[in-house]
């Protein structure tokens, strides 16, 4: 074989391998974030969102509150950055025309659990825009009602929004207490009053 040959083989397979590593990059990195990767557990405590008529389940980071206040606000960009999402659609959308109900479920190991004390909500809201650059947002703080050991809040058109159907994304921070410990979740949905969402 002549090395001009030998050149052009080992071209080709070098090609070939790059195009197979830049293939392996896209699927990893415009897919979905995968069910398994969507919901920390953090001492055997783990929280759960429920959105009506949604199939996919929110990206949630819980963290001991002492830890994730402890975090440098780099670390705590990545966090807030991870739960959007990886591509358009990863995360729910409420709608809040169908149901602008947000149910919270509390598990300690596999059993449902009601936090000790009030559950805090902090929710930041923002005009939803395509490159996730956001001039404007609005700061909303309470509690979650709680009936029962269900725990639920109320989604709103939080913004003034000019555009009829509106898209807002939102940040959730929710604070509660399991077995004397201080926990956060954290978690984005998007809000809508489009039903073609």
């Amino acid at each position: 074989m002549s090395k001009t040959r030998k050149y052009i083989l080992y071209g080709l397979g070098t090609l070939v391998l790059l195009a197979l590593i830049f293939f392996i990059f896209l699927q990893f990195n415009f897919r979905p974030t995968p069910e398994d990767k969507r919901n920390t557990i953090v001492n055997n405590v783990k929280m759960e969102v429920k959105i009506p008529g949604e199939e996919r389940n929110p990206i949630i980071r819980t963290y001991e509150l002492e830890e994730y206040e402890s975090l440098s606000q780099e670390k705590k960009d990545r966090i807030k950055d991870e739960i959007k999402g990886r591509i358009e659609g990863d995360i729910p959308c409420v709608d809040i025309v169908l149901d602008p109900n947000i149910t919270f479920i509390f598990y300690d190991g596999d059993n449902k659990v009601e936090p000790e004390g009030d559950v805090k909500i902090v929710l930041t809201a923002h005009h939803y825009t395509y490159n996730d650059k956001y001039d404007d947002s609005k700061l909303i703080d309470g509690l979650l009602t709680h009936n029962g050991g269900v725990y639920t809040y109320r989604m709103e058109e939080f913004l003034n929004n000019e555009e009829k159907p509106f898209i807002e994304y939102s940040e959730i921070e929710v604070y509660y207490e399991l077995n004397g410990v201080e926990y956060i979740s954290l978690l984005g949905v998007h809000t809508t009053d489009d039903k073609d969402n």
